[in-house]
């Protein structure tokens, strides 16, 4: 897989070289050619990042959600005149509380990462249990990555 473009150092992909590595390894040691490969790591890349993405997005407004309220009342016990900020605060958790619900940012990371667990299942199974059978081969792997996301 020469021409795959592997840049562990890229922003987006910080803290995510051990998973990469595994993934182009792995993808790298299918018996199939460097087309196939580098259709499986674009999708594998994808759906790491997704997961990864939406993760931060669930962990960071819950914790946003939680915080702010109890910020909230320690400035109302301190400042009983400052309800503008008590305002503010609560404005913030109404935003963070209305992007999880409209975003389903939970529910996207479950997706992304049950759909990565699948692609990396399939590469490890799939050349295995179909060696003796040829017709299934290439083409039956990139159509079971295609059934994988239905």
């Amino acid at each position: 897989m020469s021409e795959l473009s592997f840049d562990i150092s890229q922003k987006t992909m910080k803290n995510m070289h051990k998973d990469l590595n595994y993934l182009y390894y792995a993808i790298n040691a299918l018996p199939y050619g460097e087309g196939t490969k580098a259709f499986v790591y674009h999708y594998a890349v994808h759906a790491a990042k997704s997961s990864r993405r939406w993760k931060k997005c669930y962990y960071w407004l819950s914790a946003l959600i939680i915080v702010i309220p109890i910020l909230s009342s320690l400035v109302d016990a301190i400042f009983v005149k400052c309800k503008w900020v008590s305002l503010a605060f609560n404005s913030i958790v109404t935003i963070c509380a209305s992007v999880l619900a409209l975003f389903r940012c939970h529910e996207k990371w479950t997706r992304y990462r049950a759909y990565l667990e699948k692609l990396v299942n399939l590469i490890a199974v799939y050349p295995v249990v179909t060696k003796d059978d040829p017709e299934k081969g290439e083409i039956g792997f990139v159509q079971e990555i295609g059934k994988l996301n239905t």
